[in-house]
Formats: structure tokens, C-alpha cells, sequence
């Protein structure tokens, strides 16, 4: 079976890319062709889309409206993706488990990641501090470490785990293991200052 992604993955994007910048949806579609937008219309919600079609479209949003602003909107989709019915019960059950911190979201990462990709290898957090945490990739497939825009989606992905838990830090890629199919990003956040009482 071929690395697929779930539809409705690539409909956000191309939907966030629209609303909030038109004039970079006029590009992204002169670029893809109307063949491969017809598909992704075509597609149901729940349905697969291969791998790389979605590629085609991650990295042509970075073509159209930036490498920052693609990460941003893919950090978007996931933000707003929390809040429904595919990812918000592991959200809120990881938050209630483990409290409002990046990795309380990231460590759901293996629960969520076979909603969204199929056949694409794994992915899973692991932590390396109290401010500090490593998301690892390993089996992907060629579709997925050979696409910008797909690698980062995955920095956006970890964007919105700080946002959503209200954090600030950085997301910082680390690609020496592509050529295995591995990826790793490391994440780290500024913990809250305790209130001190004099």
C-alpha cells in the first residue's frame, strides 16, 4: 500500500491558505493545476489522499505565501483541529492525564498519528527535560522526506502544541537522518515563573 493522507488534512490547508491569503491561493492553484485541486475536492473528508499529491500542495504553499506563513497555517489546521470531533477527545484526555504542557499533546502524537497518515512510518515523543522535548520520525516514506512542505507541517504541528497549552519556546528541525526515512524535531518551552511571596 502507497503513503496516504487523510483528506481532510489537505482540504484544511488549502482552506486556511484561502481565507487568509487570497492572493497566494491564486499562485498555489496556477501551480498544482486544476487536475490536482479536482482531486482533493473530489475526495471525501475521510478519505486518502497519496502522499504525494499532498506534498504537491504543502510545497507550493511555501512557494505561494512563504516558508513561514506555510508552517503557521499548518499550525492553524491543527489548532483547529483540536477542537473537533477527530482529535479533541485525545486532546482533552491528554491534558487531563498530564495538564496543560506541550508534551501532555505531543505525547498523544502515536494515538493521532494513524487518524492522519496511513502507511507513512511513526512518530512519537520522547521527553529530555522538564522544558525540553524530542518529536521522532522514523520508516517514512520518499512522498514525505522529500517534500519541505510536509517536514514543515510537522514544526507547525509542534508550533500549535505550545500555542494551545499557552507556552512560549522554540521548534527547531533536525534532518541529519532523512536519508533513513528519520526525522527529529527538538522542542523546548519557558516554563511559568513561580509566584514568589515576600
Amino acid at each position: 500500500m502507497s503513503a496516504e493522507i487523510r483528506a481532510s488534512y489537505t482540504k484544511s490547508g488549502l482552506r486556511q491558505l484561502k481565507r487568509e491569503h487570497a492572493d497566494a491561493w491564486e499562485q498555489l492553484a496556477a501551480a498544482v493545476g486544476q487536475a490536482a485541486l479536482d482531486d482533493v475536492r473530489g475526495a471525501s473528508t475521510l478519505g486518502w489522499l497519496p502522499a504525494e499529491l499532498h506534498g504537491l500542495i504543502a510545497d507550493a504553499m511555501i512557494d505561494a505565501a512563504g516558508r513561514d506563513c506555510a508552517r503557521a497555517l499548518w499550525a492553524a489546521v491543527i489548532l483547529d483541529a483540536f477542537d473537533r470531533p477527530m482529535l479533541s477527545a485525545i486532546v482533552s484526555g491528554a491534558l487531563r492525564l498530564y495538564g496543560r504542557t506541550p508534551p501532555s499533546v505531543m505525547r498523544m502524537t502515536p494515538h493521532a498519528w494513524p487518524l492522519i497518515f496511513r502507511e507513512c512510518g511513526r512518530s512519537w515523543m520522547e521527553p529530555t527535560g522538564e522544558d525540553r522535548a524530542m518529536m521522532l520520525f522514523e520508516e517514512l516514506p520518499r512522498a514525505i522526506i522529500a517534500s519541505t512542505g510536509i517536514l514543515d507541517s510537522f514544526l507547525g504541528n509542534c508550533d500549535a502544541a505550545l500555542h494551545y497549552t499557552g507556552h512560549t519556546g522554540a521548534v527547531n528541525p533536525d534532518y541529519e537522518r532523512l536519508a533513513a526515512g528519520g526525522f527529529a524535531i527538538d522542542v523546548q518551552w519557558q516554563l511559568p515563573t513561580p509566584n514568589v511571596q515576600l
